[in-house]
């Protein structure tokens, strides 16, 4: 049996460029849809993103705004004394240095029931009492051993109807 063929080598030659240019637009066309998808699925995922953490943010206030009252607000102001008096205490050390002075130098018999610091002059006024007289002398005789202490002064003495002895001193402190 005898081949035909009815068609020539110019009609491949064309078929097979239009079947590339086909290809080609397809090609197009599903790159560019690609493209469309991925960009409105990044918009899209955007958009949950800020809506993710607009919500957390509206939490966190309700949460903190729940915190701040009822048995929290006692928490809340004592974290802010401990930070108050830890700012405190960092500005001036020497406070708690003269206290712990003062609490290794008081002596028996003697209860102290004032304490004021002056810091811009390094002084201190105790007020106390004491079982008598000797206690008084003892404790500032104690107060003038310490190095921390320069001059200590009983500035003021004076018996109360218990017998005990009310008793004022001034400290200098270094």
């Amino acid at each position: 049996m005898v081949n035909i063929n009815l068609l020539t080598g110019a009609n491949d030659q064309a078929s097979q460029q239009e079947k590339a240019e086909k290809n080609g637009r397809i090609t197009v066309i599903t790159i560019l849809v690609l493209a469309i998808c991925i960009y409105a699925g990044f918009v899209f995922w955007k958009n949950n993103l800020v809506k993710q953490a607009n919500d957390a943010n509206v939490a966190y206030k309700d949460k903190y705004e729940k915190l701040k009252t009822g048995v929290n607000l006692d928490v809340i102001d004592l974290q802010n004394r401990i930070f108050l008096s830890r700012d405190l205490v960092a500005l001036d050390k020497a406070s708690l240095i003269v206290l712990d002075n003062i609490e290794k130098g008081v002596v028996s018999g003697v209860h102290l029931e004032v304490y004021k610091n002056n810091v811009d002059t390094k002084s201190l006024y105790l007020k106390g009492i004491a079982d008598n007289h000797d206690a008084v002398a003892r404790q500032a005789l104690s107060f003038k051993k310490l190095e921390a202490f320069s001059d200590v002064l009983i500035t003021e003495t004076k018996v109360l109807e218990s017998g005990e002895i009310e008793f004022v001193l001034n400290i200098k402190f270094k």
